[in-house]
């Protein structure tokens, strides 16, 4: 008896000291929350920001400390192992950049290593994440949250999660195809038989390497006309996807289809039934398809769009400069000799011949003391695993 009374006193103890650890963090969180608003208030008071500006940062201040909880992303994966960090952005990226034309000459370690190199990123409301006519430095792969494309034309679109933004990945699908010439005008009449839990479904149209979605449908209005433009000269099929939007959750993919497109007839209806993981039907979908000649209107004279963050959304960035250096790298790779791949700082500028001995060098003696070989008995092709960057050594996957 004295034992099980001694027991859950120790119990009892331990409980109210867990309880009291929590809501002492969150009354120390939620202090240091209330400090940094009031300190930010009175720093923009003072320097004379402007309203909107200050709404828009406290704004911020409000998505971080209640939808993120104060997490940092950032901070998470860099406190994560290297494999388990490259695992968690894999997860997102991998299959963006692979069916991506801008790395269709890479190898799938190649693809590998510039997921290594992509980091997190948050793009605030109305944030310009690329623009016609103006430098982009920086190529992106949406993870959550809505972005709408607005070409050269002024046709607006929404991009679907896992599409790669950039006009470097723009230029890469135009140097292979051209501009496109074929429009295909997917009206969406109506949507029925979907179950109840699926809230704010919405739909992904697939043709090729394009991807575009609908908007969300809040309510029982399905209709909508979607547009894509190809330079394809015919369309025999495109896959529809229907998934459910969950704000800060990933979204449920309700079913997809496959149809099936008649190039004697100038416009196909549908009425498309959407299967689930089973096979059972999630719903029908009633579309309209016409594939016609791009109007004069709809006529595009340059590759670049406009890419623009409707909410808080989170992405993942990889600027041009280290993809054009690892490309670069792959490209001289390909040289029988080790001491071309080695002829250039990160600057362009040419390294002197006694340089390049010593980078050459210090890479095999680097390699050898991490692996602990002798030096003796290792082949100088090990150092194709490394860049030599500005002076700067780090590993890669091999191709």
């Amino acid at each position: 008896m004295v034992v099980m009374i001694g027991g859950a006193v120790v119990c009892d103890a331990g409980i109210t000291a867990i309880l009291t650890s929590i809501i002492h963090n969150r009354d120390q969180q939620s202090g240091e929350n209330s400090r940094r608003i009031q300190c930010t208030n009175k720093y923009m008071s003072t320097c004379g920001v402007s309203e909107d500006t200050q709404i828009r940062l406290l704004d911020y201040y409000r998505y971080d400390d209640t939808e993120l909880g104060n997490i940092n992303e950032n901070e998470i994966l860099a406190d994560l192992p290297s494999a388990l960090r490259e695992e968690v952005i894999r997860h997102f990226c991998y299959d963006a950049l692979r069916r991506s034309e801008l790395v269709n000459d890479f190898s799938d370690g190649a693809v590998g290593s510039l997921v290594k190199m992509m980091e997190p990123y948050l793009a605030i409301p109305n944030e310009n994440l690329s623009v016609i006519n103006e430098d982009c430095d920086n190529m992106f792969v949406l993870k959550r949250g809505q972005v709408k494309c607005i070409d050269s034309s002024g046709y607006e679109n929404f991009l679907p999660l896992g599409t790669l933004i950039g006009h470097i990945a723009t230029s890469s699908t135009h140097a292979l195809v051209g501009f496109p010439s074929k429009v295909l005008e997917i009206n969406v009449l109506n949507g029925q038989g979907f179950r109840t839990k699926y809230i704010n479904p919405y739909i992904i149209f697939t043709l090729g390497s394009t991807s575009v979605r609908s908007s969300v449908k809040k309510n029982n209005n399905w209709r909508e006309q979607i547009l894509i433009k190809t330079a394809s000269k015919e369309v025999k099929k495109i896959f529809v996807t229907v998934r459910s939007w969950k704000n800060g959750q990933q979204h449920d993919t309700i079913g997809s289809s496959e149809v099936q497109m008649n190039m004697d007839s100038t416009e196909n209806s549908f009425k498309v039934v959407i299967r689930d993981t089973t096979g059972k039907s999630a719903g029908i979908i009633s579309l309209s398809l016409i594939f016609r000649n791009m109007r004069r209107h709809e006529v595009l004279d340059t590759h670049e769009r406009t890419a623009v963050a409707l909410e808080y959304c989170h992405l993942y960035c990889l600027s041009r400069c280290k993809f054009e250096e690892l490309k670069r790298y792959f490209e001289l790779s390909n040289s029988d000799s080790n001491l071309n791949r080695l002829l250039y700082h990160s600057t362009g500028q040419p390294l002197h011949k006694a340089d390049v001995n010593a980078n050459f060098n210090d890479l095999c003696e680097e390699k050898h003391r991490a692996c602990n070989i002798d030096h003796s008995k290792t082949d100088n092709n090990q150092s194709s695993n490394f860049i030599a960057e500005g002076g700067n050594h780090f590993p890669i996957t091999p191709m």
